[in-house]
């Protein structure tokens, strides 16, 4: 590991911690931001449950979902009026076997047949860093791409996908859209044909996440939100303030 790697996590695991927001990351190349990442997952002692993917400038790009922030619908979060988080509605894909990295590349009917199946999902976004411009790429990287807690519906086999997402706060639409790179698999089949993290890749029961399909939208405390796509269960969190009883 890099000497950058480690001071890197070092500042990551401090600002965990509520300490340290004065220290920006030392400059990374984008192997170090992934050792970033390796690192902290071995000092928070967690094992990946997934992966939040996305197509950055052309280049795919890949953060570890810790298998503790991964939640099923229905769940509370805590949530710090002062530093809000946002959120995102999302595709989740749950891989049936491993998608190792290889020299010939991987069709999409190939990722088609390695989905055991289909979830409504929300990215809870809470970058400790900032995010670009104001932060730089790697630093956000180093950060998994600013994944603070993944919600997952139930879910079906991968048949048709849906092609856009409904938000709802309190039963009242707020946003929608279609994912930005139209096929929501297009992160995965490119992450699956360039893998560069330090993690082992794309596991088997793992969850995979590809992108919002709607533009982020800032918690509301004591807000319940609702992601609905066509043909599928429906995801649900709610939020509340940090430091109140959580009553389930």
């Amino acid at each position: 590991m890099s000497h950058n790697a480690v001071l890197s996590a070092d500042i990551l695991m401090a600002r965990r911690q509520g300490q340290g927001a004065e220290k920006a990351l030392p400059a990374l190349t984008i192997d170090e931001a992934y050792e970033v990442q390796a690192i902290v997952i071995a000092r928070l002692a967690e094992t990946v449950g997934g992966w939040k993917l996305a197509i950055v400038d052309g280049t795919p790009a890949a953060a570890p979902l810790a298998a503790r922030t991964v939640l099923q619908s229905g769940c509370r979060l805590a949530c710090d009026p002062a530093a809000p988080f946002k959120i995102e509605t999302e595709l989740g894909f749950r891989l049936r076997h491993d998608l190792p990295a290889r020299p010939n590349a991987y069709s999409r009917d190939e990722i088609v047949a390695a989905i055991e199946s289909v979830h409504a999902s929300f990215e809870i976004v809470g970058a400790r860093l900032g995010e670009p411009p104001d932060a730089a790429f790697t630093a956000f990287l180093a950060d998994n791409l600013g994944n603070a807690y993944t919600v997952v519906a139930s879910g079906c086999p991968c048949d048709a996908l849906p092609q856009r997402a409904l938000l709802h706060r309190q039963g009242t639409l707020c946003a929608e859209g279609s994912h930005p790179n139209g096929d929501p698999l297009a992160p995965l089949l490119a992450y699956a044909n360039r893998q560069a993290d330090a993690l082992g890749g794309l596991k088997q029961g793992q969850l995979i996440i590809t992108g919002s399909f709607n533009k982020a939208v800032p918690v509301t405390i004591d807000s319940k939100f609702e992601g609905v796509f066509e043909g599928l269960a429906p995801v649900e969190v709610t939020f509340f303030a940090e430091g109140h009883a959580s009553c389930r």
